[in-house]
């Protein structure tokens, strides 16, 4: 099995990436800087030239602005990165290799984070562009027979991009600095080895198709 791992060089890319070649799985990736990445992906020639030539047997789409209020200011970047890209995945598979499997994470942002009861897949609530975005991404994959993962994920960020919240925190207690957290947000995320490996092991090899949440047992606020 080929597969294509898009945003390999994210938080959750970068461990995904790892555990799929660990696992004996062929993986390509695109391997360009983070600014070319997107106008790659936006630019349909170009990501359709790429499919052509390694003909995955199933796509992994990781690529998404998550940065919620850059989102917010810029309606146009959120567009390109988080719709435009899967909207040209999606051609192509329908275009040029229908068997092609399509796993798109997506988040838990399209719910209400502010309700301490666990959500169900219907229970959709758009607050900022972001969310909008990401929903509107995974009514193009349903077009197809894909698989959506909605989650969250918390741990080391192996990409060294960014912090993540955990490792922002932990940064944080080290100084000994004070820590200001929403202690009315809810959600419920899987450590980030623990989301690859539940993937690897029980999702992958399934390709189930359809909307699925992926989260801890039991969620708790972010205080």
């Amino acid at each position: 099995m080929k597969i294509l791992l898009t945003g390999h060089t994210g938080f959750l890319g970068s461990s995904l990436y790892v555990k799929l070649i660990d696992a004996g799985y062929s993986v390509v990736t695109l391997e360009s800087g983070k600014n070319f990445l997107r106008l790659d992906l936006v630019d349909r020639e170009s990501i359709f030239a790429y499919l052509d030539l390694t003909r995955p047997d199933v796509i992994i789409n990781l690529v998404a602005i998550t940065d919620v209020d850059y989102c917010q200011n810029n309606i146009d970047v959120a567009y390109a990165v988080n719709i435009k890209t899967v909207e040209n995945l999606i051609h192509w598979i329908k275009v040029s290799s229908p068997r092609t499997h399509l796993f798109h994470f997506s988040t838990d942002h399209v719910y209400n984070g502010l309700e301490k009861n666990l959500n169900s897949e219907d229970d959709i609530s758009i607050s900022n562009i972001y969310a909008l975005s990401k929903y509107a991404a995974e009514l193009c994959v349903q077009n197809i027979c894909g698989t959506i993962l909605r989650t969250n994920f918390i741990g080391k960020n192996r990409s060294g991009r960014k912090q993540s919240l955990t490792d922002w925190i932990y940064s944080s207690y080290l100084k000994e600095e004070k820590i200001k957290v929403f202690s009315d947000v809810y959600f419920s995320p899987l450590a980030v080895d623990t989301l690859c490996s539940i993937f690897i092991e029980n999702l992958l090899p399934l390709r189930p198709a359809g909307v699925f949440n992926f989260g801890s047992n039991n969620g708790f606020d972010k205080g």
